[in-house]
């Protein structure tokens, strides 16, 4: 799952998923890490890093 608020990264846990929390939207940074982000990404291509792909 990826997201920009921390109830995204919950969802994503309570679903039992991995999350990429991105920090270019709503969300605060740390609320996402206290949620359990499982990566933090600071661009599209680092969330494409994540995933594996290239943009």
């Amino acid at each position: 799952m990826i997201g920009d608020t921390k109830f995204d990264i919950k969802g994503a846990s309570e679903a039992g998923v991995d999350s990429i929390a991105v920090t270019y939207g709503y969300g605060k940074v740390e609320e996402m890490k206290e949620a359990g982000a499982t990566y933090i990404a600071d661009s599209a291509q680092a969330v494409a890093g994540f995933l594996g792909v290239s943009i």
